[in-house]
């Protein structure tokens, strides 16, 4: 799927995994699987900086869990993510380095003015890997870094 099918599309659930992954000779770290689920049922993970394609993920992991799941089954319908449409795309240049760690995946606008990105590594503890929810454009700017384009 091209990047400029995204827009228009609402988002219906995130879901996530979280692993532990140990490489020799180096600390902990955790690695995030994160994906949107889609209006139409697609499962998309956000697309790295300066890709033009999304994929469309025909299996997902079996251990995925909503965001808008408590740890107790509750449900938390969050409004200003659940059922916005994407009404961008944006993207770092390449090289970019973020305020506080490398950001090299794409941020998704929502017509509620939330963006949504994700960190797939972090090392164990910090909480950095995962989905990040943005509540404004000021909000990017102020914890990663401005800079960003518009790519859709």
């Amino acid at each position: 799927m091209n990047i400029e099918a995204l827009i228009g599309r609402q988002i219906t659930d995130i879901q996530i995994a979280i692993k532990k992954v140990e490489y020799e000779g180096s600390i902990p770290l955790e690695e995030s699987f994160n994906y949107l689920i889609l209006d139409e049922g697609e499962a998309i993970e956000i697309p790295y900086s300066q890709s033009e394609h999304v994929w469309v993920e025909e299996e997902l992991p079996e251990d995925l869990k909503s965001i808008f799941v408590d740890n107790f089954g509750t449900p938390n319908q969050n409004p200003q993510i659940i059922g916005q449409k994407i009404i961008g795309v944006y993207h770092y240049y390449s090289g970019f380095t973020a305020i506080r760690r490398e950001w090299d995946k794409c941020l998704i606008e929502l017509e509620s003015g939330f963006f949504i990105s994700d960190k797939t590594m972090s090392p164990m503890g910090t909480g950095h890997a995962g989905v990040w929810i943005f509540s404004s454009k000021a909000d990017v700017e102020r914890k990663i870094g401005g800079g960003f384009t518009k790519l859709a």
